[in-house]
């Protein structure tokens, strides 16, 4: 994106990128621009507006279900997510989201291969960025995901245990890291606790981005 008079504007190589990446219709692209500028006008979004779209769409996924929203619960769950899947979309972790890494996420769900999505997910798991999940990394996200995941299933395992059952799923070469390859290898294998937490990822970003583009488009 290019700069014009303070505000941030699509230059045609953006536009015919966007288009290509979406799957989106040069209009669409147009469209989603301004509405995605009006709710950001400094052409990014940062966590906390990441998290107000967050709280959105777990709410509106809990209302489907027919229950009772609780709003006190739905804040906490955001708080403990919101940083952690923010990095599924800063692809180039500056702190911020711009429209181009959220289109690009858009596409990744609904057009990607499954070794694209995984690639993502294993991202919300590497905090530092540094290649690797080590196991606190690990049990960080899982005990900040665990309320949402008992909520849906109250008979869950304790989130020691589920963080130890992932990690002998992950880590092949017994090494103490789960590498990048490793990750997408327990994923296709789908060891019970593994697709868990990965299925539920894909569910929330898909309900996330469905948000979102609602927003966008003005619906």
């Amino acid at each position: 994106m290019g700069i014009i008079n303070g505000k941030p504007v699509l230059r045609k190589d953006d536009i015919r990128l966007l288009v290509k990446t979406s799957g989106m219709t040069e209009m669409e692209v147009k469209e989603a621009f301004s509405n995605f500028i009006k709710d950001n006008p400094s052409g990014q979004m940062n966590v906390e507006q990441f998290g107000t779209h967050l709280f959105r769409a777990l709410h509106a996924k809990i209302e489907r279900k027919g229950e009772v929203a609780d709003i006190h619960k739905i804040v906490d769950f955001t708080t403990k997510l919101e940083s952690h899947f923010f990095r599924f979309y800063d692809t180039n972790n500056d702190g911020f989201i711009d429209f181009g890494e959220f289109l690009l996420v858009f596409f990744i769900l609904a057009e990607g291969t499954q070794e694209d999505v995984f690639k993502r997910i294993f991202r919300i798991y590497d905090q530092n960025s540094d290649g690797t999940i080590t196991k606190l990394e690990m049990s960080k996200l899982v005990n900040d995901m665990y309320g949402i995941l008992n909520m849906e299933d109250p008979t869950l395992d304790t989130e020691t245990h589920i963080v130890d059952k992932v990690y002998a799923e992950s880590d092949v070469d017994h090494n103490g890291e789960v590498s990048v390859d490793e990750f997408i290898g327990a994923c296709r294998r789908q060891g019970n606790l593994t697709k868990l937490l990965t299925n539920k990822m894909v569910d929330i970003f898909k309900d996330c981005d469905g948000d979102q583009l609602l927003a966008l488009h003005g619906k």
